[in-house]
């Protein structure tokens, strides 16, 4: 069976993050989730999103992103927030093009 996968925004906010080390320790805890803070043009070009925000694409509901990235953010700051957008299209003006 073939499901539709579905575009998500997440945003998730350390509190009490002091520490540019933190936010990476979260990034990479997300990205084995496949929630990466890149985002992916049409044309193929990779942007950077703007700090605590990510992206993800695939099969997973509102409900498992979000517990899956308040437990990440758990791991690294208790004191987090955490938002999940599903995503119809998603457009961006002056984002950093990364390699």
């Amino acid at each position: 069976m073939v499901t539709d996968m579905t575009r998500f925004m997440i945003r998730v906010e350390l509190h009490n993050a002091r520490l540019t080390e933190q936010y990476e320790r979260l990034h990479a805890l997300l990205a084995q989730h496949g929630i990466v803070n890149v985002i992916v043009s049409d044309g193929g070009q990779r942007y950077r999103l703007p700090p605590a925000e990510y992206y993800y694409y695939g099969n997973s509901t509102r409900e498992t992103l979000l517990a899956t990235a308040k437990q990440c953010a758990n791991q690294v700051d208790w004191n987090n927030s955490v938002v999940v957008t599903e995503s119809t299209a998603i457009i961006w003006d002056n984002l950093k093009q990364v390699a």
